[in-house]
């Protein structure tokens, strides 16, 4: 009886050591693959909760400004500019979308919403004009989702025509959310707001933007809605680039830093 145990010994006990060994090494090894292939930790200023996904080459509704134009020269950030209008019902669809992913940007970059307008379109002039009263009142942002509710009153998307084109129906909507009479009537007339029309015009000309909804990149690129492509896609192309320009910019800063550093030695 001893012999056989021990002979039992002999063979099982090392084979159960060889297990112990090669799952600990298979454990590392997994572990080392989880590391490998598990998304890497979000970076901070990233834009929300869901990263956003790169649209897929070749997106057609990218065209390259011929000669650069940004629309704010205050400041050396990248700027996205979002060109819409109240009428539009791709943009009051997306909308909510726009507002999203444009919530959290990274520091060197800045969005900005702007009215599309055309010289011989008085539709959009007039809505224009509407928004850039209530920007100077600096409500607009507390009233956009309201003014395209007026604007397209209808549940569904591009429902009857539009609204809110004359001054009194203007006035109206001021007063039904409760803004002052008196100061909103002074905004639409007001010199400030006939400079923001007239810059618009001028602005679209250049760039050559034929379309709403569409984005320009830091006054390099426009950027449309493409056919038969993911609506997310719009916007996500609008935003690569725009971290594109970012990239280039801050490597050109490293740079002169860099050859400033080296010239002070």
């Amino acid at each position: 009886m001893l012999k056989t145990i021990q002979t039992w010994f002999k063979r099982t006990v090392p084979g159960l050591i060889l297990a112990s060994f090669l799952v600990l090494a298979l454990g590392s090894w997994a572990q080392a693959q989880d590391k490998a292939v598990s998304p890497p930790a979000k970076a901070e200023g990233t834009i929300f909760a869901n990263p956003i996904a790169k649209p897929t080459p070749p997106y057609r509704s990218v065209k390259e400004i011929k000669k650069p134009q940004r629309w704010d020269e205050s400041d050396q950030k990248v700027e996205i500019v979002y060109f819409f209008w109240y009428g539009c019902p791709t943009c009051k669809a997306i909308d909510g979308i726009i507002t999203e992913l444009t919530a959290n940007l990274p520091e060197g970059i800045r969005f900005k919403r702007v009215p599309a307008a055309f010289r011989e379109n008085s539709e959009w002039s007039a809505h224009a004009t509407l928004f850039w009263a209530l920007e100077n009142m600096g409500v607009e942002e507390k009233l956009h989702e309201a003014v395209f509710k007026a604007v397209q009153p209808g549940e569904e998307i591009g429902h009857g025509p539009v609204q809110l084109l004359s001054p009194d129906s203007q006035k109206a909507f001021a007063k039904a959310n409760k803004l002052d009479a008196k100061e909103f009537a002074q905004r639409l007339t007001e010199p400030l707001n006939g400079n923001a029309l007239q810059k618009t015009y001028s602005y679209l000309d250049k760039v050559e933007m034929e379309s709403v909804p569409a984005f320009v990149v830091n006054g390099r690129y426009v950027v449309s809605i493409e056919g038969r492509r993911p609506i997310s896609d719009f916007p996500n192309q609008a935003l690569w680039l725009a971290f594109e320009e970012l990239a280039k910019a801050k490597a050109g800063t490293a740079q002169a830093e860099t050859k400033t550093q080296d010239q002070a030695k």
